[in-house]
């Protein structure tokens, strides 16, 4: 099956499913790298192959230098590769022996690690990044950092009022709307951010009068701020 294309970079990735080989140009593998050319006809590619008890998943990052970073997470850990875009040569750099069904660089190089469960996203402290050379170095300095939140204006609101904060790492980060019983009202915001500032609207359409929260979570930490809606 083909997991992931970008087109910017021309590239296709393969990965097969429990024992099913996937064949490319006369050879079996598990995982295949797919180049294609300017023409879109010739290809050049690369293969790896894994645990064939596993199922596969996985996906292609950029590093701060732009090369290619490709991860394959199984059942009992994730597998992250570098490929190298002159020779399309897969170097490995890391093997994590944690359930990860995603991965994240920001522009310092930093890995994060994330899982994705049925009910919630778990985010694991930076403890790796890659240097210069490509190479995969172990961050002694756990740092969960912080967030910053803004009072929404206008508070009281009318029907819509603004909410900003600021995160002081990249990380995944959620913002949530609850009412006074503590019942969801509205997801806003469930996604990778960068560090830095960031507003958003919450406009309360078709919803009564009273008191409800922001909760703001990333890297493990919440910021609740309240809000009061007057119609």
């Amino acid at each position: 099956m083909i997991l992931s294309f970008l087109a910017a970079l021309n590239l296709k990735i393969f990965l097969t499913n429990g024992s099913y080989d996937t064949t490319f140009n006369g050879e079996e593998s598990d995982f295949f790298i797919i180049k294609l050319s300017g023409d879109g006809k010739t290809m050049q590619y690369s293969s790896f192959i894994g645990d064939r008890s596993r199922e596969y998943s996985g996906g292609l990052e950029m590093d701060a230098l732009g090369h290619p970073i490709i991860y394959v997470s199984l059942l009992q850990g994730l597998t992250l590769l570098q490929m190298e875009t002159q020779t399309n040569e897969l170097n490995h750099l890391l093997t994590i022996e944690e359930q990860i069904s995603e991965l994240k660089i920001n522009n310092n190089n930093n890995l994060f690690l994330l899982r994705k469960g049925d009910f919630d996203i778990v985010q694991f402290p930076v403890r790796y990044h890659l240097d210069l050379n490509g190479t995969v170095v172990e961050e002694l300095n756990e740092q969960n950092g912080s967030i910053d939140i803004s009072p929404p204006y206008p508070n009281p609101f009318n029907s819509s009022t603004m909410i900003e904060f600021t995160l002081s790492q990249h990380s995944y980060t959620t913002v949530r709307i609850y009412n006074i019983n503590g019942q969801l009202v509205e997801e806003l915001i469930s996604e990778y951010m960068t560090a830095g500032r960031h507003v958003f609207h919450w406009t309360a359409n078709n919803i009564a009068s009273g008191l409800y929260y922001c909760e703001i979570e990333s890297n493990n930490i919440n910021k609740i701020s309240k809000m009061m809606l007057l119609r």
